[in-house]
C-alpha cells in the first residue's frame, strides 16, 4: 500500500517538473517575443526618426539649392544684359595667367587666351593674344585722349574687368566669363593632374638672378611638373621672341585639353577645382560648369583648335604686336559660324533683291 502511494507522488512529482519546465519555456519564448516585438518597434521608430530627419534634411538642402540656384540666375540676368545674344550657342572664357611683377615692376597679364566651347558640339577653340598686343584706351579715363598700350599692361590699372572689356571690343564677341591664376596655381595644378607631356621646339636657355629663373630645357619631348611646364611658358628667347612663346602656349594648351580628358585626369578633377575654387579670380560660378558638362564631355571626341591673333609684329617701344582689324573679323566669323548665320541669311535675301 506505502509503496503504491510512493509510486503516486513519484509520477506527480515527476509532472510537476514537466509542468514546470513547460512554464518556463513558454515564459522564456513569451520573453523572446516580446524583446522580439520591442526591438521591431525600436528599429521602426528608428527608421521613421531617420526618415523623417533625412526627408527633413533633404528638403532643406534643396531650399537652400533652389535659393542659390535663384540667386545665381539673379546675377546671370544681370550678365546676360551685357551680352551679344549671337553668341548664345557659344560659351567664351578669357583667362589670364598672371605674373609676378618681377620683370616689369608691377603685376600684369603675362598669358592671355580666349578658350571658347561650341555648346552643341563641344569644340574647343584656343585664340591666343600676345600681352604685347597693342590697344588704344582713355588716358586716365579721359575718353577725350586715347594712348596706345600693351593690352598685358591694362591688367596693373584697370584689373581683369578693364582687360576682358579690350579683349571683348578687339574681337568683337561676348565673354561670358573671366579667370585669373598666377604661376604658383597653375603650377600646382598641373602638379595635381600628374605632370603634362609637352614638346620643346628648341634648346631654351635662360637665367635670371633677379627672378631666381633658370631656365635650361632640351629639345625634344619631354614630361614636365608644374614649375618646369612654368619656365616652358615663361620663356621668350629665340628668333620669334614673344610670338614664339605665344606658339608654345597654344601648344601648351592642346597638351593640357587632352591630359584632361584622359581616364587617369578625370578621377582628379574633383580635387584639381575644389583647389582651383579657392584660388581663382573668376566671375564663372559651379553653375555655369554643370552647363558645360555635356559639351565637355563631347570635347573629347574632337581636337580643340588654337590660332593667334591676327596681326604683324610692332617695334615702337609700346608695344610689339599690332592687331589685323580686318583679318580679325574674317576669322571671327570663321570661329563663330552660328552668331553671324542671321547677317548671312539678311545679306542673301538683299543681293536676291
Amino acid at each position: 500500500m506505502f509503496k503504491k502511494t510512493s509510486k503516486k507522488n513519484g509520477a506527480g512529482s515527476h509532472m510537476d517538473r514537466n509542468i514546470k519546465e513547460l512554464r518556463k519555456v513558454k515564459t522564456r519564448r513569451a520573453t523572446i517575443r516580446y524583446f522580439r516585438l520591442l526591438i521591431l518597434a525600436l528599429c521602426l521608430w528608428l527608421v521613421g526618426w531617420a526618415g523623417y530627419h533625412g526627408v527633413r534634411i533633404s528638403w532643406n538642402i534643396y531650399q537652400d539649392c533652389h535659393a542659390r540656384y535663384e540667386e545665381y540666375l539673379t546675377r546671370r540676368r544681370e550678365r546676360e544684359k551685357h551680352w551679344d545674344h549671337r553668341f548664345d550657342g557659344y560659351y567664351n572664357t578669357l583667362i589670364l595667367g598672371i605674373g609676378n611683377g618681377t620683370e616689369t615692376g608691377s603685376v600684369e597679364a603675362d598669358t592671355l587666351v580666349v578658350a571658347s566651347v561650341d555648346k552643341a558640339t563641344g569644340q574647343l577653340v584656343y585664340v591666343a593674344i600676345p600681352r604685347g598686343t597693342a590697344v588704344t584706351v582713355p588716358a586716365g579715363g579721359d575718353e577725350r585722349i586715347k594712348v596706345t598700350v600693351p593690352i598685358g599692361s591694362l591688367y596693373s590699372t584697370g584689373g581683369i574687368k578693364e582687360t576682358e572689356r579690350a579683349v571683348r571690343e578687339m574681337l568683337g564677341i561676348t565673354i561670358h566669363q573671366y579667370v585669373a591664376l598666377d604661376m604658383e596655381t597653375a603650377a600646382h595644378a598641373i602638379d595635381i593632374l600628374g605632370g603634362i607631356d609637352l614638346y620643346v621646339p628648341e634648346s631654351m636657355r635662360y637665367e635670371d638672378p633677379e627672378q631666381e629663373l633658370v631656365i635650361s630645357l632640351d629639345r625634344g619631348y619631354r614630361h614636365f611638373d608644374g614649375q618646369d611646364a612654368m619656365r616652358f611658358l615663361r620663356y621668350r628667347g629665340g628668333e620669334m621672341g614673344d610670338i614664339g612663346r605665344v606658339q608654345r602656349q597654344q601648344g601648351f594648351l592642346r597638351a593640357l585639353c587632352e591630359k584632361l580628358t584622359e581616364p587617369a585626369s578625370i578621377i582628379k578633377l574633383p580635387g584639381l577645382v575644389s583647389y582651383l575654387q579657392r584660388k581663382l579670380d573668376t566671375n564663372g560660378e559651379i553653375w555655369d560648369a554643370l552647363e558645360l558638362r555635356d559639351c565637355i564631355y563631347r570635347a573629347k571626341e574632337k581636337k580643340p583648335q588654337t590660332i593667334l591673333l591676327p596681326g604683324m609684329t610692332r617695334n615702337d617701344g609700346i608695344a610689339n604686336w599690332q592687331p589685323d582689324k580686318t583679318a580679325i573679323d574674317s576669322r571671327v566669323r570663321e570661329l563663330f559660324p552660328k552668331a553671324f548665320e542671321e547677317n548671312k541669311t539678311e545679306e542673301s535675301k538683299d543681293g536676291g533683291k
